[in-house]
């Protein structure tokens, strides 16, 4: 069995399934070295590129033959290591415009998606209209895509966090298996879910009645206690010395009783 101390739980993954393919794709124009440098840093992927034009229209021809074989290689070489020494292989990381499943001859682990907001798009790409912005998507329908990030700035860290965060929950998920919402990041960070509110109390006339007449009730004896606890002689006015004394024998009789 793995010593869970020795490897972290992306290592684990690869130890355990062998592989790990993760897929960007991109509008046009799309800087995504940023990401592809971090990421590759990160989790020391090998990198392969789809070659192929720099635009994605219907037009556009990729070389998936060459993108394939490149993959497969990777992967052969990681049986060969995991077979020799009990170890793990390489992450794989491929990048590129467009990854129809029918042509891909590998399994993809996570494919994620950065599309650039449309006046972004229109101002990196000035030959192409809006009708090509749109005719993206229905390119892009062939692809199983795991996360679409919306781009309205060409660099920023946070996209290179929320890059992390996906594959590290996606891992997470596969390695922790039914105790992932134990020790998986994400849930650990995750608000414990607010109790059902409580359904509003349905009151009968009877029952608005019996409440009204109690209240009344508590409130007279309550004014009934007030009045029998405040005797005041109205036939003469209490001097200082009777209204110690007076006191001083309630306080007398309240503790013999």
């Amino acid at each position: 069995m793995m010593n869970p101390n020795k490897y972290n739980v992306y290592e684990a993954y690869l130890h355990t399934f062998k592989k790990f393919i993760l897929v960007l794709s991109y509008s046009p124009s799309f800087d995504i070295d940023f990401v592809i440098d971090d990421m590759k840093q990160t989790f020391n992927f090998k990198v392969v590129k789809l070659e192929g034009p720099s635009i994605l229209n219907a037009e556009s021809v990729f070389n998936y033959d060459k993108l394939n074989a490149d993959v497969n290689k990777i992967l052969e070489d990681n049986k060969e290591i995991t077979s020799t020494n009990m170890t793990f292989g390489t992450g794989i990381l491929v990048y590129g415009l467009n990854f129809p499943n029918d042509m891909l001859k590998f399994q993809v682990d996570v494919h994620l998606h950065f599309s650039l907001s449309v006046n972004l798009f229109l101002k990196l790409n000035k030959d192409q209209t809006i009708d090509n912005y749109n005719s993206l998507k229905t390119l892009l329908s062939t692809n199983t895509i795991n996360k679409y990030f919306n781009v309205k700035s060409l660099k920023s860290t946070e996209m290179n966090d929320s890059v992390f965060d996906k594959i590290i929950d996606y891992v997470e998920f596969k390695v922790y298996g039914k105790n992932y919402k134990i020790y998986g990041t994400k849930q650990k960070n995750k608000p414990p879910p607010l109790p059902p509110p409580e359904p509003p109390k349905k009151i009968t006339i009877e029952e608005s009645e019996k409440n009204e007449s109690d209240s009344i009730d508590i409130a007279l004896t309550e004014s009934e206690v007030i009045l029998t606890n405040s005797t005041i002689n109205l036939s003469s006015e209490p001097t200082t010395e009777t209204d110690t004394d007076t006191n001083t024998e309630t306080n007398t009789n309240t503790e013999t009783d």
